[in-house]
């Protein structure tokens, strides 16, 4: 645990912000986790470090958005068919500027047929890609 906090606090310390763009409500929670010791980290309050705490039916059971999860609200938005750029739009607008690399990345590796070295397993995979950049919702699989 030692190692992974002390990871925690070099990127930090390092980069002042994860990623850019979620950063500020993801550094302020390593920061608040990283100064408590670790039997008050259990009891710390969560919910207000997560990007739109107003919008549930995004959210995971650890109560952080995942990227995961705003792809799949993009593509139910838009009928469930939709091209890279459309769901990284809609993502833009509706929770501010998330990183597109992260969102185009993250919908090759959602897709049934994409790559093996993907880093979502089978199971999590709901996405089918029809042609170059635009995929469909795999309805079978469709969370």
């Amino acid at each position: 645990m030692g190692v992974w906090k002390k990871f925690q606090e070099n990127v930090v310390e390092k980069y002042g912000e994860v990623y850019g763009k979620l950063g500020p409500e993801v550094t302020a929670a390593l920061k608040a986790w990283s100064e408590k010791p670790i039997s008050k980290v259990r009891d710390l309050d969560y919910t207000k470090y997560t990007l739109k705490p107003d919008v549930p039916a995004v959210l995971d059971p650890s109560g952080a958005l995942s990227v995961r999860s705003l792809i799949l609200e993009a593509m139910k938005a838009r009928g469930g068919e939709a091209n890279t750029q459309e769901v990284i739009g809609y993502i833009h607008e509706k929770y501010g500027p998330v990183n597109d690399n992260t969102i185009s990345t993250a919908m090759s590796d959602l897709a049934v047929n994409g790559p093996p070295s993907s880093t979502y397993r089978t199971e999590k995979r709901f996405l089918r890609r029809v042609s170059r950049g635009t995929y469909r919702l795999e309805e079978a699989r469709t969370p």
